[in-house]
């Protein structure tokens, strides 16, 4: 059956019982006595970040990771340790390896499979947003007018500190794969739509878990009382087909477009497809699309004041529009980092040396083999219509999200997110670097081909009397630190925006 009833199962298996959750011990819950046994397996893939991948389940998605990203490879037992918390940031992570791998002692019990998959530096962001809307200029990198200094800009600081990251799980005593997703957009304010505010509560009919298009998906499946068993899969596909036609008709005349193209449901043409449904949407809404586009929010682009002006006005009716802007910039710096780390990582020196600095232990770990890959999602996610009508790029697609700030994806957007990750998984198991380090799970319960790069997640050891506290380096034994951002106020710039005169 096409891919869309693919999508359907997301809501149906909110009756699941073994696909519900990602069924591990994590941080969050256990500290450093972490355990890898997901379903009665080891888990294959250990996931980091912030609510984004926390929420998989409740409140937006609807099921684990197991189930997401079944939906593309059925064929795979995904088995996911899901280390993702709300709340977290780029600090978050690196202070929680920093207590887990300290000792001998917190290292015993704290598992992660072989390969790490990271989503991170949303909340990074979104803390620097009131300082990014009164200061702008603080995205990037410039040099302080005062002191003639340096001042790293707020992106360039959280790429940074997730190459930190980068350098912890490639520790030559850690030795993981790493595969770094990009970030997502979030609402913003559209030259379509208008202010969030304006357009999202319109959206959020169809697009909100408690929306009528889902509250019918939950009253069918329920009625139906749906076994949702992997043996039984091929049956559930073709009972939840009919679920989605029912559900479609009877919800509303925009959704049942979705059955009708459901060819399309595939990545980057799944969301090409609800924005079209959208503009369908906000063409019943707003007779005019353009009349939400106010006059004082019009380009001025013959005085920077002008611009300085219109940005804090924008962002004070839009407040996640700093935060989606800051992620778009950073999108492609954060490529670039991750695939610079590919080449850096690639043999990172085997010698470790204790606290005192008196013993040096070389590590097993593997050398020469790309074991850092990057996953682009900025792109899955945004209006298509914004973006390639007015070069507003960082606008979301309010079909595929939750909530207006700080921008949740809802079940559609889990979709989406899983079938990149899951194909992007399916291509690195045939890389030659990764594939003996079960990227997909493959002989998980055999003995590895590669003999030093165990399955169980343990964490290799020197002897019992090597003091040691394993931190980040980066590949030549050198360690590395986080930066923070700094976030001073330039009371020269600011007031020379402010009086208009500045001089670029």
């Amino acid at each position: 059956m096409k891919k869309i009833i693919l999508a359907v199962m997301i809501i149906c298996f909110i009756q699941s019982n073994g696909l519900m959750a990602d069924y591990t011990h994590n941080i969050a819950t256990d500290g450093c006595d972490t355990d890898i046994q997901d379903r009665g397996n080891n888990s294959f893939l250990t996931f980091y970040g912030d609510s984004l991948g926390d929420f998989v389940d409740e409140p937006y998605g609807i099921v684990g990771w197991d189930a997401y990203l079944g939906f593309y490879k059925p064929d795979i037992d995904w088995r996911v340790q899901n280390f993702a918390i709300a709340g977290w940031t780029t600090d978050s992570i690196y202070n929680a390896l920093k207590d887990c791998l300290i000792s001998t002692t917190t290292r015993k019990n704290f598992r992660m499979s072989n390969t790490i998959v990271m989503e991170i530096g949303g909340n990074d962001m979104m803390l620097m947003t009131p300082l990014l809307i009164a200061m702008p200029w603080k995205y990037w990198t410039y040099q302080d007018p005062l002191t003639k200094k340096e001042v790293k800009g707020v992106v360039d600081v959280i790429v940074h500190n997730i190459q930190v990251l980068i350098y912890y799980f490639r520790h030559p005593l850690i030795d993981k794969n790493v595969l770094v997703m990009g970030n997502f957009p979030t609402l913003a304010y559209s030259p379509t739509m208008g202010n969030v505010s304006d357009y999202f509560a319109s959206f959020s009919l169809f697009s909100k878990n408690e929306g009528i298009f889902f509250q019918k998906w939950r009253e069918i499946s329920n009625s139906l009382n749906i076994n949702v068993e992997r043996d039984d899969q091929a049956q559930n596909m073709k009972t939840l087909s009919e679920i989605l036609k029912f559900s479609l008709v009877d919800s509303n005349p925009w959704m049942m477009q979705l059955y009708a193209i459901s060819d399309l449901f595939f990545g980057s043409k799944f969301n090409k497809a609800l924005d079209s449904i959208g503009n369908d949407l906000v063409s019943k809404i707003y007779n005019d699309p353009t009349k939400n586009l106010p006059n004082d929010l019009e380009r001025i682009k013959d005085r920077a004041p002008g611009l300085y002006f219109q940005w804090v006005f924008t962002n004070t009716k839009n407040p996640s529009n700093a935060l989606s802007f800051g992620l778009y910039l950073m999108q492609p710096k954060l490529e670039s980092m991750v695939m610079e780390m590919r080449d850096k990582t690639r043999n990172m020196v085997p010698d470790v040396k204790n606290k005192e600095k008196t013993k040096i232990y070389t590590a097993h770990n593997r050398k020469g083999g790309n074991y850092v890959d990057f996953l682009p999602l900025y792109e899955l996610m945004i209006r298509d219509t914004d973006c390639e009508k007015y070069g507003y790029c960082w606008v979301a697609n309010p079909l595929l999200y939750g909530d207006s700030m700080p921008g949740h994806v809802n079940a559609f957007g889990y979709y989406i997110w899983a079938n990149a990750l899951s194909q992007k998984l399916v291509d690195l198991e045939n890389d030659n670097d990764w594939k003996y380090t079960n990227p997909l799970g493959y002989g998980n319960d055999k003995p590895n081909n590669d003999p030093e790069h165990k399955n169980d997640g343990t964490i290799e050891e020197p002897d019992k009397d090597f003091n040691l506290a394993i931190t980040p380096v980066d590949e030549h034994g050198n360690d590395v630190q986080m930066e923070t951002v700094e976030t001073n106020i330039d009371w020269l710039i600011l007031l020379c925006f402010f009086f208009g005169s500045c001089h670029f």
